[in-house]
């Protein structure tokens, strides 16, 4: 299995009418809507797709997704943009590009790279689009934090993994942050409302670094494991509409 991640830029060629209200978050779900729907979802899994800017005309919108053979996902991405245009909402755009080598947004990885040996204590993670820390089934919930703390995030992230049917953990988020002494070291945020369907939330964007104060422990590797997953899966909550785009930085 491979981890995909591509930039791809859209250009407005034709509108049925005016944009209206929630037009970014319409486009986002028109294009997982879309490749949903096309054969090449029978190979794929865990679609995720960001707006990461649009001026009116043009759009960025980071794309990642999972599968066991590369080639055949990428044709498949080929020859939906060789369809332009697409019927994406209220409006039709064409693909400009499908950029595979994005120095920040681009990264192909197999389940070997993510669990490569690493001893990185400190894990820095990079917010692109609004961090979602409420759960959304529960507007209570005491994990809804005015900062992540390492046990929401990670067990986020574990959820991910189990989803797109990683290899075995050998501990559950807490169990692997307590033995670890997994702490918030550094971070800086701020607030942003999102409106997800009828709800409403608070996003946060900035950054955000833990410290693993004992970076001798084996379960260290697995934390850097799943620090690796979120630049493909995101991190919070709402991923898949887009929320929480992650980069991630490891260091010692």
């Amino acid at each position: 299995m491979y981890l995909i991640a591509l930039l791809l830029t859209l250009r407005l060629v034709e509108e049925e009418q005016a944009p209206f209200p929630m037009e970014s978050q319409a486009l986002v779900c028109a294009i997982r809507r879309l490749l949903r729907q096309e054969t090449m979802h029978r190979q794929t899994q865990g679609i995720t797709v960001a707006l990461l800017g649009s001026d009116g005309q043009s759009a960025r919108i980071r794309l990642s997704l999972s599968g066991s053979d590369v080639t055949s996902v990428i044709a498949g991405l080929h020859a939906l943009a060789a369809r332009s245009p697409l019927h994406l909402g209220q409006r039709y755009y064409e693909v400009v590009s499908i950029d595979l080598a994005h120095p920040l947004w681009s990264r192909v990885n197999s389940w070997a790279d993510i669990l490569a040996p690493s001893a990185a204590r400190l894990m820095h993670f990079s917010f692109a689009t609004p961090l979602i820390t409420r759960e959304p089934t529960n507007q209570t919930s005491r994990e809804a934090l005015p900062f992540p703390e390492p046990v929401p995030l990670f067990s986020g992230l574990i959820d991910s993994w189990l989803e797109l049917g990683g290899p075995e953990l050998p501990a559950d988020a807490r169990q692997l942050l307590q033995t670890t002494d997994c702490v918030i070291s550094y971070y800086r945020f701020r607030t942003c409302p999102v409106a997800i369907g009828e709800h409403s939330f608070t996003g946060y964007l900035g950054w955000i670094e833990y410290e693993c104060r004992r970076s001798d422990h084996p379960y260290l590797a697995s934390l850097n494991a799943l620090a690796r997953l979120a630049f493909f899966t995101g991190a919070g909550y709402h991923t898949a509409q887009g929320m929480g785009v992650t980069i991630v930085s490891l260091r010692s």
